[in-house]
């Protein structure tokens, strides 16, 4: 018996999140395109559906979310959503807002389909999860990965470190779940991880009420982070802003050095550390603001031994040594990361796109600029040359290589006749939106993007220098 066809459509996405859910509305610019979209889970909203509910958004709202309906300005039609959230969006924001963007603009559109609970196989097959069967759409056009590539959930006999009996290990998810039910866990937390996910999990302990001197944190590595301020901007101070990437422009043209490169950047605003005193090592594409850096700070017990092998009732054993700890410390494992690490692969392949960042940090601007790349009328070589994606990084070194990457997109963007028109009216990407449609009228806006236009070159140079200096070193 042959599989039933459910429909027929130009373009099959998998995945309902930030990344699918932008590509879409991006390929409605197409008003003759006809869009599938699945996801694993029963609400649009990707991986937000299962992750813990303290949760934000890294962004800045008004670089998150679709390019026709901005976070942010879906915030402002809730009345009880707090003013400043514009900036600090909450897990529950981000799953009423995609869920008002499938059910209240794209499917009204006609052009799109939402089926709920079901999962690729791989090709044109589709399994529901609800009823347990297999079926087909007919896909004319392309299949779109806007899934993201994730590991598989830690149990805790996974974990890379041992825990005695008796220790109180738990989980990100855990920590929420045991607040609920009783007003406090333990008279001492230890956070185990120095990624996105422990300075969640220690904000989220702080704004609880946790004192900071109830805190260890184990850092086996200092992150650079990116500075959220440098993000989120408004309109009337475009020349500052730009301005201020001329400055970093000049030291990233002159920069021999991989930390010559970040320590330019953290003088000129974009990025950031917490603790003062230790040159980070790290790079995630974590974003962080003053307020947050400010809040971070107050946990000073933090532990530099490098990563747990073993924890005790009596305390932990790492890289460098032992580390006595209080009793009946609660220790939460942010170690496990919840996204791959891997290099990036052609965007366009055949009748496949994968969804990949090509733009650091934002990778809803990313999709819908893929989207964008999709409808020219241009051949796939020609495609992929538009849109490098950039690998996931984890050191500093890869932050020069995000840079590198970052700066010829969009430069090539710029160069593009079409693409640099789909700019002037991307709210995704306030800044370059703003330079783009700045280019066609005189005065110092214009002049500030010229001269960022002209230094491009000579800093696309020297990053690629400092990135082959690093890779000889390393081999």
């Amino acid at each position: 018996m042959g599989l039933q066809s459910l429909t027929s459509v130009d373009y099959l996405i998998v995945g309902a999140g930030s990344r699918g859910l932008a590509f879409a509305d991006a390929l409605l610019k197409d008003r003759t395109v006809r869009v599938a979209i699945i996801d694993r889970h029963s609400h649009p909203g990707g991986m937000w559906n299962r992750t813990y509910d303290y949760a934000r958004a890294q962004p800045p709202a008004n670089a998150f979310g679709v390019n026709s309906h901005a976070l942010s300005d879906w915030l402002d039609t809730q009345a009880a959503t707090p003013a400043n959230s514009r900036f600090d969006a909450r897990r529950d924001d981000v799953l009423k807002y995609f869920r008002a963007i499938m059910h209240e603009h794209l499917l009204p559109t006609g052009q799109v389909l939402f089926f709920p609970e079901h999962v690729g196989m791989g090709g044109e097959r589709i399994y529901c999860r609800k009823t347990d069967s297999v079926n087909q759409i007919h896909v004319r056009a392309k299949i779109v990965d806007a899934t993201h590539p994730q590991n598989p959930v830690r149990r805790p006999e996974s974990r890379c470190f041992s825990s005695a009996p008796g220790v109180d290990v738990i989980t990100p998810h855990d920590l929420s779940a045991r607040r609920t039910i009783g007003a406090d866990l333990a008279p001492h937390y230890c956070i185990i991880g120095a990624g996105k996910t422990a300075m969640d999990v220690a904000l989220y302990l702080l704004q609880s009420g946790i004192k900071a001197d109830r805190l260890s944190w184990v850092k086996p590595r200092d992150a650079w982070l990116i500075a959220r301020e440098a993000l989120q901007f408004r309109p009337a101070r475009i020349n500052r802003v730009l301005q201020r990437r001329r400055a970093a422009y000049a030291g990233l043209e002159h920069a021999i050095t991989a930390k010559e490169v970040c320590e330019h950047l953290e003088s000129t605003g974009f990025l950031t550390r917490i603790y003062a005193n230790h040159t980070p090592t790290m790079f995630h594409e974590a974003i962080a603001s003053v307020p947050e850096i400010k809040a971070l700070q107050q946990i000073q017990h933090v532990i530099r031994k490098g990563h747990v092998h073993g924890i005790s009732t009596l305390g932990m054993i790492l890289d460098d040594g032992a580390q006595p700890m209080p009793r009946r410390t609660v220790y939460i494992d942010c170690t496990a990361s919840s996204v791959q690490r891997r290099a990036g692969v052609p965007i366009f392949n055949g009748n496949q796109i994968r969804l990949q960042n090509i733009r650091m940090c934002q990778p809803c601007l990313s999709a819908a600029m893929i989207a964008r790349i999709e409808l020219l009328k241009q051949p796939e070589q020609a495609k992929n040359a538009l849109c490098s994606p950039l690998l996931t990084p984890d050191s500093t070194h890869d932050l020069i290589a995000q840079l590198l990457g970052n700066l010829k997109n969009c430069e090539a963007w710029f160069a593009h006749a079409e693409l640099r028109s789909a700019l002037k009216d991307c709210r995704l990407d306030g800044v370059t939106g703003l330079a783009a449609r700045a280019l066609d009228h005189p005065g110092e806006t214009s002049e500030n993007v010229s001269a960022l236009r002209r230094s491009t070159p000579r800093v696309l140079d020297n990053l690629q220098m400092i990135l082959d200096q690093v890779m000889a070193q390393s081999r």
